[in-house]
């Protein structure tokens, strides 16, 4: 095995494996979807601030869950966001979030982890395959 070989097979792993990472992000979100429904079922009861990506794909079941939840995580985490140019989130919105307990977002936190290191392998090996298909 020369080394083309061997970093076509090291991409074709990474790849693998980030797919295998997102179906475990399916199903962790599957599992977690009942705390997912309530927080948004909460979010759209008190009138905070929701953004579209959110408000959109909460009707897409567990697809599309790294969407879903970064805005909750950014809330979570106190990054500054606009919902429009010029609206900022409320602080409200960020203290909703934040003053959860941690049982019911820690689960969120994880996922996002998941996925943070899923897309990091994807595009790792997307890019070694592509780098070694041109040589």
């Amino acid at each position: 095995m020369n080394g083309a070989d061997f970093f076509l097979y090291l991409a074709f792993l990474l790849i693998f494996f980030a797919l295998i990472m997102q179906v475990f992000s399916y199903y962790i979100f599957k599992k977690n979807e009942r705390k997912y429904v309530e927080l948004i079922s909460e979010f759209r009861r008190r009138d905070l601030d929701l953004d579209i990506v959110t408000n959109i794909y909460s009707f897409l079941g567990p697809l599309f869950n790294a969407n879903k939840i970064v805005y909750f995580i950014d809330l979570y985490n106190g990054k500054a966001m606009n919902l429009a140019k010029g609206k900022p989130v409320s602080k409200n919105t960020y203290n909703f979030i934040q003053s959860q307990p941690k049982e019911n977002i820690s689960w969120m936190l994880r996922l996002h982890n998941l996925n943070l290191i899923s897309f990091f392998l994807l595009f790792s090996g997307v890019g070694i395959g592509f780098t070694i298909g041109f040589i």
